[in-house]
């Protein structure tokens, strides 16, 4: 398990984790095991530090539940069965992964994630620097998981809708970034699955009453508005 100020995250790959819990709900099911018999369904010493640490990550994944003694949990149960969606209630049980994908509207991380990491975390450059590349890695594959799962994102990793992300620069501060979607003022920031662009479909209608109802004037229309206004005087 790494962290990054007070924020923890497992050094897990996706693929790895889902290796693991695979063995150990094979040799215990649906019941309560003592941690040695966790270590030998993954052919572990119980005390190596590794092994430690893995656990640890199966637990903050979502995986497991317990201390001393271990229980497959239910979303544990539906990742052994195929079901791929459980890739986005493992994204929502770590708080950095969840920051990260609202920060970046749903994208990748870039190779640079050290302004992201310093404006989520708090952390210092040197620090952000030292772990991003692990994080990202991380992240990308847990990302990647849950857009080939298909289906619908589930409303909490979708990025708010209308509100102004921005892009975080070298100095860790955030400023406007272009939008995927804009008109005049309103700007909105979705992720490209089947889902999002359903939701856009359905918030049309009401973009178009919320404008009209508010009778929101395009500024270049507003100009000229205000010069003919000046020549009948």
């Amino acid at each position: 398990m790494g962290k990054l100020k007070t924020f923890r995250y497992p050094d897990l790959e996706p693929d790895e984790a889902t290796r693991l819990i695979k063995r150990i709900v094979e040799a215990i099911g649906s019941t309560t095991a003592p941690q040695q018999a966790i270590a030998a369904a993954v052919k572990m010493s119980p005390k190596s530090s590794g092994f430690k640490i893995k656990l640890a990550d199966l637990v903050q994944y979502g995986l497991l539940d317990g201390r001393g003694s271990f229980k497959a949990t239910d979303l544990a149960q539906r990742l052994v069965v195929g079901d791929k969606t459980a890739y986005n209630d493992m994204m929502e049980k770590i708080p950095l992964f969840k920051s990260i994908y609202e920060n970046l509207a749903g994208q990748e991380a870039p190779s640079d994630i050290t302004p992201y990491l310093m404006t989520i975390t708090k952390c210092e450059r040197i620090d952000a620097d030292k772990k991003k590349g692990k994080i990202g890695n991380i992240y990308n594959s847990l990302l990647h998981k849950i857009s080939n799962a298909g289906g619908n994102m589930p409303d909490s990793l979708i990025p708010v809708i209308g509100q102004q992300k921005g892009t975080v620069t070298s100095a860790g501060k955030s400023e406007p970034d272009l939008p995927d979607f804009k008109s005049g003022e309103i700007k909105i920031f979705m992720p490209q699955t089947e889902h999002a662009w359903k939701t856009l479909l359905t918030m049309l209608p009401n973009i178009k009453f919320q404008i009209t109802q508010q009778k929101i004037i395009p500024k270049e229309q507003k100009k000229i508005d205000d010069s003919d206004s000046e020549e009948d005087d």
